[in-house]
């Protein structure tokens, strides 16, 4: 749930696509700009510019130190 009662997902939408835009953008201006919580643009920016963590299989039968072991 949004702390604020005039949030808007729409002007959050178009203020990401403005920031998206941009190589170094600045979340104070693109927040005013578009009426929304700089510390959630930054945060929504950050999260789709960072590359995925890669994660081990959770398939696996053996964890990683298990599978070494037998293999040595």
């Amino acid at each position: 749930m949004p702390k604020s009662a005039n949030f808007n997902e729409e002007r959050m939408a178009k203020a990401f696509a403005a920031a998206m835009r941009e190589k170094n953008p600045n979340f104070s201006k693109i927040a005013r700009e578009f009426d929304v919580s700089r510390d959630t643009l930054s945060k929504r920016v950050r999260k789709a510019k960072s590359p995925p963590i890669p994660q081990d299989s959770q398939r696996n039968a053996l964890r990683a130190f298990q599978e070494k072991a037998l293999i040595n």
